[in-house]
């Protein structure tokens, strides 16, 4: 896998080879989804543990405080990725 200053681009990331290193707003999105897929297996575990005791009101809580953070961590995804394509 091609290395630019021990930054893999690999796994979607493209590298801005002008500069020889990923831009701010890249290395941003990547960071964001790295939260995503984070919080995202959190979800799953706690759904799993909703499966088991559905009843449960502190897993319901935490289940939707859950969700919320991964719509705005989506949403803000999305605007990061939307402020880097060009118009034309």
């Amino acid at each position: 896998m091609l290395q630019l200053d021990g930054f893999p681009t690999g796994d979607g990331v493209k590298a801005d080879r002008s500069a020889g290193r990923l831009t701010g707003s890249m290395m941003e999105l990547q960071t964001l989804q790295e939260a995503l897929k984070v919080e995202i297996q959190i979800h799953q575990k706690l759904v799993a543990q909703m499966k088991q005791d559905p009843q449960n009101a502190d897993l319901k809580k935490q289940l939707h405080e859950l969700q919320a953070k991964i719509t705005a961590l989506s949403e803000k995804q999305v605007r990061s990725s939307t402020a880097r394509t060009p118009s034309c």
